[in-house]
């Protein structure tokens, strides 16, 4: 069983911007891109981390959520 302590304190390195670094590229500043390139790396503890990537549809304001085989669902 985790311990409280453990478990918070990896609660709270995940929630840095240290624990989990994000690399966003676009094609271009003027113009929006149609993909990007998300990289997700676990600087934390040993082990899985879970990420929730979400945002919004440029044009339709619709959620968009990332699934784990890089698919789009909108939900």
């Amino acid at each position: 069983m985790i311990s409280r302590r453990l478990f918070l304190t990896g609660t709270a390195a995940a929630a840095t911007a240290s624990a989990v670094a994000l690399t966003y590229s676009a094609q271009g500043a003027s113009a929006s891109a149609a993909t990007c390139e998300i990289a997700l790396e676990n600087k934390s503890l040993p082990g899985k981390v879970n990420a929730y990537v979400t945002g919004h549809e440029q044009g339709t304001n619709r959620w968009v959520l990332l699934r784990a085989d890089g698919s789009v669902y909108h939900p």
